[in-house]
Formats: C-alpha cells, sequence, structure tokens
C-alpha cells in the first residue's frame, strides 16, 4: 500500500494492516482505507519504536478513523461515519 506519510517500516506495515481491518469492516476500497488514513496521520511522522499507535490494535484504529471522534463505537450501532474525500 501507498501511504504519504513519515513512515518506517514497521509503521507502513501497521498502517496497512490497519487499511485491511477498514477493507474488511466497513467494506471500503483500498484507495479510500488509504487516504483515510493519510488524512488523520498527514502531520505526524510515525518514524521509531515508541510510538503511542503500537498501543492500540489496528482494528481499534480503524474504527476510530473511520468514525466520527465523539461517538462511542465499541457501544453504538448507529454512528455517524467522518465524510471522505
Amino acid at each position: 500500500m501507498k501511504f504519504d506519510l513519515e513512515t518506517d517500516p514497521r509503521s507502513a506495515e501497521f498502517c496497512t494492516w490497519i487499511a485491511e481491518d477498514m477493507m474488511r469492516l466497513f467494506g471500503v476500497s483500498q484507495q479510500e482505507a488509504e487516504g483515510r488514513i493519510n488524512r488523520e496521520w498527514k502531520d505526524k511522522p510515525l518514524i521509531g519504536d515508541v510510538l503511542l499507535i503500537y498501543h492500540r490494535t489496528t482494528e481499534y484504529w480503524a474504527q476510530r478513523i473511520y468514525y466520527e471522534e465523539d461517538v462511542l463505537w465499541w457501544v453504538d450501532q448507529h454512528l455517524p461515519v467522518k465524510p471522505y474525500p
């Protein structure tokens, strides 16, 4: 996958797993999943072994990036999705 972020091999692989979870969970295209990740972390370099993103699962991040920020996606089933693009 292609991300327009500053990544290292580990974070690029982690972002790929997030995108795959987003595609599986929400049926979005690879392009949309990549675009959502790029938009979410565009100004945050994902370099190094000690990143906070690694403290959550890729499925957590897929849902966190996909849904609006003020929803409880782990509780509610009718949730607003962040507009894309």
